[in-house]
């Protein structure tokens, strides 16, 4: 594979991963429509402490994980590539 392929691989990740931390922050921010759905009337069920762990898990680990990953990714790629086509110095 190419640096160009591993480019448009972390690009497009990183464009998804955006996307949806900003529609985790409209959608499971605390105060928003489908927050007060998954938590009015389930008091006895814990919906507060549940709309508060996916609005943590969508808005910021997930976002976080998959840009972290796919940059190790290619940084490691980028790193054997270099590694794979370094020559000796000449005695």
């Amino acid at each position: 594979m190419s640096r160009a392929f591993d480019f448009t691989v972390v690009g497009v990740i990183w464009i998804v991963a955006i996307v949806l931390h900003l529609v985790a922050v409209e959608l499971f921010a605390p105060g928003s429509p489908l927050y007060e759905i998954a938590t009015t009337g389930t008091g006895t069920m814990n919906g507060t402490s549940r709309a508060d762990t996916w609005h943590q898990i969508l808005a910021v680990w997930m976002p976080l994980f998959s840009v972290g990953g796919i940059s190790a990714w290619a940084f490691i790629r980028e790193y054997r590539r270099q590694a794979a086509t370094a020559r000796q110095p000449v005695r």
